[in-house]
Order: C-alpha cells, then sequence, then structure tokens
C-alpha cells in the first residue's frame, strides 16, 4: 500500500472507527497508566486503513482472500509501529499476551531481528526482520503457519498470528481448524462494546456448557466468509458486544459481533462471517439482559487509601512510607465476586496511586494481591524476595526504562508492587522497604 491509498483510506474513516481501532485489545488484566499502548496511529492504518482500502478480495466460489499484508506503513516518523515479524514470507502480528501461567510455548523457530522501525525502507521488511525482537516459538497444538508466540522477561507470553495470506470460505477453517474452539474451552465471557470502549470491565460470564454458545460456534463454522464488497458499510458502524471464550490451554478467542449478524475474530481484522439471523437475535437477547450470566470480574471500587490500608486481608501491606511531596490520586479495591450472588467473598487487590505535588510527570503506584494472581514471577513486572530486598536490588532486579521502575517483592502469600516514573532509586527502595513483610499473614 502507497502513502497516497494510505491517506484515500483514512479519509474513509470516521473519528471513532480509528479510535476504536486504537483501542483493539483482548481481555487481558486491567491497564494501568504506566502501561504504553501498544498500538498506535501505524497499527490503526495497518489494521483497519488496509481493510478498507481494498486489502481484502475474494471469489465466492473460493473463499475470501486475505493478500499478504504490506507492513511498510510509515505515515509519520512519531507513530509507534504495530508489533509484528516476519517468518517464511508472512507477516505475524501480535494478537494477546498471556500473564497467567500457560505451558503453550513449542519447538523454538528462530529469532526475530527487531530491526525494523518508522524509517525503515521497504526493502529491509525480509526474512526475520520485524518491529519485535527475540526468540519465537511454536504454540503447542496449533498450526505454526498461523500462530506463533515470544517469551518476555517478566514471564508473561506474546501470542502473534498470521493475519494475511489466508483463503477462508467457510467459518469452520478458522473456528475449527485453526483455533479449536469447540469443547476446547473452560469458560466464556461476554461485554459491552460500551464496556470495552470505556475500560469499564463490566464482565459477565456465561454458562460454558450452555446449548446456546454450542449452537453460536456451529453457526459460526458453518457461516461462509463475506466479500469485502458486501461488508464495507459495517466499518461505519460500532460492535454490539464482544466474547471472551477462555481456552482450556490458557489463550484467549476474542470475537466482536457486529449489527446484522456479523461476526470477526479479533486476530483477523476483515474477515466477517454472518449468522442467521433467528440465532443471532437469540444470543442478543441473552447478552442484553444476562440471562443466566453472573459478573465475571472482581469488583472494583473507588475508596480512599485510608480504606486500603484499613482492607483486613491486604491492607497490612500497604507501604508505611510515602514521601512528603507526594499526595493520593486514585485508591481502589478489587473484591472476587461469588458465582452464584455476585457479592463480594474476599479481596483481590488494593491500588493506590500517588503524584508529586510540584511534578506532574513525577507518580507511583502500589499495588497489593496474591501471588497466587501475579504468579512468581508477576505479570506486573520483576519480582524479589522481601528478604532480598536491598537498594541496589531496585536498579539490578528492577526493570528501569526510560525514568521508570518496575518491581515488586514477595511477602508470602502476597505482593507488593511498585512501579513508578520518574521517582529515584533510593525513594523506590525507602517505599518497598516500609511494608511489613513480617505481618502474621505470612504465617
Amino acid at each position: 500500500m502507497t502513502k497516497e491509498n494510505l491517506g484515500d483510506a483514512l479519509n474513509m474513516l470516521s473519528d471513532e472507527i480509528i479510535e476504536e481501532a486504537d483501542k483493539i485489545r483482548t481481555n487481558s488484566k486491567p491497564k494501568r497508566r504506566w502501561e504504553r499502548p501498544i498500538i498506535a496511529a501505524t497499527c490503526v492504518c495497518l489494521i483497519v486503513a488496509g481493510v478498507l482500502a481494498g486489502r481484502i478480495f475474494s471469489d465466492r466460489a473460493d473463499g475470501v482472500t486475505i493478500p499478504k499484508r504490506e507492513v511498510s506503513l510509515s505515515v509519520e516518523q512519531s507513530a509507534d509501529m504495530l508489533r509484528f515479524f516476519i517468518y517464511r514470507g508472512n507477516c505475524y502480528v501480535e494478537y494477546d499476551r498471556i500473564y497467567d501461567d500457560a505451558d503453550i510455548i513449542g519447538k523454538h523457530l528462530g529469532a526475530a531481528t527487531g530491526l525494523i522501525d518508522e524509517w525503515t525502507p521497504q526493502d529491509k521488511y525480509v526474512e526475520l526482520a520485524g518491529s519485535v525482537k527475540g526468540d519465537f516459538y511454536e504454540v503447542k497444538g496449533y498450526d505454526p503457519s498461523f500462530m506463533l508466540c515470544m517469551k518476555d522477561a517478566d514471564g508473561s507470553i506474546f501470542l502473534f498470528v498470521r493475519d494475511s495470506g489466508l483463503t477462508l470460505k467457510y467459518g469452520s477453517e478458522l473456528y475449527t481448524d485453526r483455533l479449536h474452539l469447540a469443547g476446547n474451552y473452560a469458560s466464556v465471557q461476554y461485554e459491552s462494546h460500551d464496556s470495552w470502549f470505556n475500560s469499564r470491565h463490566e464482565l459477565y460470564q456465561l454458562n460454558a456448557s450452555d446449548d446456546l454458545l454450542r449452537d453460536l460456534i456451529d453457526g459460526l463454522n458453518a457461516a461462509e466468509f463475506v466479500p469485502y464488497d458486501e461488508t464495507e458499510n459495517i466499518y461505519s458502524e460500532t460492535a454490539s458486544y464482544h466474547l471472551y471464550f477462555k481456552m482450556q490451554d490458557g489463550t484467549t478467542v476474542h470475537i466482536l459481533l457486529w449489527k446484522d449478524g456479523y461476526v470477526i475474530y479479533q486476530g483477523l481484522w476483515g474477515a466477517f462471517v454472518q449468522l442467521q439471523k433467528d440465532s443471532y437475535n437469540k444470543l442478543l437477547e441473552v447478552l442484553e439482559n444476562h440471562t443466566g450470566a453472573v459478573p465475571a470480574e472482581p469488583r472494583s471500587v473507588e475508596k480512599s487509601a485510608e480504606d486500603c490500608v484499613n482492607d483486613p486481608e491486604l491492607g497490612r501491606y500497604v507501604p508505611s512510607y510515602a514521601p512528603k511531596n507526594m499526595k493520593v490520586e486514585r485508591a481502589e479495591i478489587l473484591y472476587y465476586p461469588d458465582p452464584e450472588t455476585a457479592k463480594e467473598t474476599g479481596t483481590k487487590e488494593l491500588t493506590i496511586e500517588y503524584s508529586d505535588s510540584d511534578d506532574e510527570a513525577k507518580w507511583y503506584a502500589i499495588t497489593v494481591t496474591w501471588v497466587s494472581e501475579y504468579g512468581e514471577n508477576g505479570w506486573a513486572g520483576p519480582m524479589i524476595d522481601a528478604s532480598e530486598l536491598k537498594e541496589d536490588s531496585v536498579s539490578k532486579k528492577g526493570s528501569s526504562v526510560d525514568s521508570r521502575i518496575e518491581l515488586g517483592i514477595r511477602c508470602g502469600a502476597v505482593s507488593v508492587v511498585l512501579k513508578s516514573t520518574n521517582l529515584d532509586t533510593e525513594t523506590a527502595y525507602q517505599i518497598l522497604s516500609s511494608v511489613d513483610s513480617n505481618s502474621d499473614k505470612n504465617k
């Protein structure tokens, strides 16, 4: 795609559609203010403009073909790039990040060079080049010609999907042959588009054994992929619901429901199937009324810092020291919901954010939760045992990038995590060392 074509494509997009593409995400851990968005301007161009500029073409007899992606799309030099790499001539684009322990890393296949940025000329987009660097692997149980993965230093796993160079006729070629959806999911959650768009995480869980879900999967498998010229007007609309099939292997299949029964897999933009009207309307009615569904996510409640400190389960692990010039910006408590009644059954997580009264660019956040939630090397960043904490460990063990410090300590069954910007290591150490790591909750 040339810059001229890209510009034409962008002119076809409403501001809302561009903003939605920029917010594409899966149902991972809630994003905090310290997480840098992965998808930015160039990503929007790749995901949406590429589709609208005629990236998809098809022959109804053979199926819908998604041509190989032209990845050299530097619109502005300041734009962040989509995370991708090239393997065997195909472009693998980041689809999801798994923070929980999952035994899905298979055979080592190669190493991406990470040599591509916004200024890279097109002739440098060669085998193993990409905007990410590192070893990549097969994903156990999945065709490597469709899905690969990388392991991050914090223990999380990035999934990459080949989203181009494919010809698909029936939904089963994606949802069964490639994603193995039927019979392999542990739970199914959903949220409205409004909840997703505003990051409210108002998730509900459906009965995984419900006939409704089996009918949905049967409908997806039987439906034909729809040619682009029959779906181009969809992009002026917004999705209505997001469904997350939590697979038994730890991966997630994220699908979006659009008007008139159109459904799309979040990892393969532009390739729609259309469900039968009656079954689609039946599904919508269940989702709208939350029929047989219960809240799936811990309930988030805005609190004061004092409320967090006084929490009977995790409050005693809140650091007692806070720099004098720091003020509390936000405090939040997440509660576990009872699966039957949705009532609070215990504390999952405390978060307190602080900012400097004189310098808004200086801030830090403390998150207190259970080790079982974050793992031994938690999703929030590097972790060490509280007994190993020393001032030099803040810089040696912690992740320090762009004036940021990320480090957590394990206090028995509890994790205490600090994330900061423009905070010096001595102050970070003082904060973490003020945690009561010898609390009787650890005994």
